[in-house]
């Protein structure tokens, strides 16, 4: 390893991870320079060694955003189906016994998701296809694309969407 004018060069390493922690979130990225610069502008990063194999950081990225994005999608579409079926109530009251988290989840979700649901179905695709090719189903990535598709209508939205509109969005094309 170097230290340079322009970063540290991780020389023999093959593939870097940079993870951020800012705030809650993190982002990846494939580099052999790290930027101190870039350091003390978005948080603190530091290098992560994957492994050997070309693509992993973007294998990772995949994967990560398959779950974070993808269960999000998820679990909103089961809430919508129970909303439209007269059974949410009920299913928040069985979640609070058996999974308690999960109403915070769905609140944190939908709070959240709204004006930037659009840009994940392009990236939900992406998963889709990334399974496919690796000869996993790709199926539920496709409907998570659907459903963020359906909510794409809140990007140039000027106020914050309820929760209702949200749940509207989604169950509207399945009427």
């Amino acid at each position: 390893m170097q230290i340079g004018s322009n970063g540290v060069d991780l020389g023999e390493l093959p593939i870097v991870v940079l993870r951020c922690c800012w705030r809650e979130n993190r982002s990846w990225t494939s580099s052999r320079t790290f930027s101190p610069k870039l350091a003390r502008r978005v948080g603190e990063w530091y290098p992560r060694v994957l492994g050997q194999a070309p693509g992993s950081a973007s294998a990772l990225k995949v994967a990560y955003a398959a779950w974070t994005k993808g269960s999000a999608a998820l679990l909103l579409s089961l809430v919508a189906y129970a909303r439209s079926q007269g059974v949410l109530a009920d299913l928040i009251h069985e979640w609070e016994g058996s999974i308690p988290h999960l109403p915070g989840r769905l609140e944190s979700v939908a709070s959240s998701i709204g004006r930037k649901a659009w840009r994940f179905e392009g990236e939900m695709e992406q998963i889709a296809a990334a399974l496919a090719d690796s000869d996993l189903p790709d199926g539920f990535h496709t409907s998570a694309a659907e459903v963020y598709a359906r909510l794409a209508e809140l990007k140039d939205r000027a106020g914050p969407e309820t929760i209702d509109e949200i749940f509207d969005l989604i169950v509207g094309s399945y009427s």
